[in-house]
């Protein structure tokens, strides 16, 4: 796991038809205001942010920025790899994704959980703990827009 306090981005781009989005950048920083993830991620849309614990305390924070802009039907594929698989206690998501699909297995296959925030008025997904049964168990997210 990354330092407490630590902050890391990546940058995903628009994914094929069948795969995962593709990661075009990570960057890591001492804050979200640090000027190297203020570069990296300027122009993008905020996606998604993981927590290793439930309401992000101790914080430690990595966050997904796409190219191809907010959420849709479609939405977006995003393999948690390294040190986050099977390590996240808790998520939001940003920008029009809110429905989330959290699998067991890194290809969007296996268990599902299912997050819902269609009545969101943030048009997001809080989900500040995942709960018991997903807790430190997620290794791919598919996330998009539901009405």
């Amino acid at each position: 796991m990354s330092a407490v306090g630590r902050v890391c981005v990546t940058v995903v781009g628009e994914a094929p038809a069948d795969g995962a989005d593709p990661a075009e950048s990570t960057t890591c920083g001492a804050s979200v205001g640090d000027p190297a993830i203020q570069t990296a991620v300027a122009g993008k849309t905020l996606l998604m942010e993981w927590f290793y614990h439930a309401n992000n305390n101790p914080s430690d924070l990595y966050r997904y920025y796409g190219t191809a802009g907010p959420c849709d039907t479609s939405g977006y594929k995003i393999k948690v790899t390294g040190q986050w698989d099977n390590n996240i206690s808790g998520f939001n998501t940003w920008n029009d994704c809110n429905e989330v699909l959290g699998y067991d297995a890194p290809n969007f296959a296996g268990a599902h959980g299912y997050w819902d925030g269609t009545k969101n008025p943030c048009v997001c997904v809080v989900a500040h703990w995942v709960g018991p049964d997903w807790n430190d168990r997620i290794s791919s997210f598919h996330i998009r827009f539901k009405r």
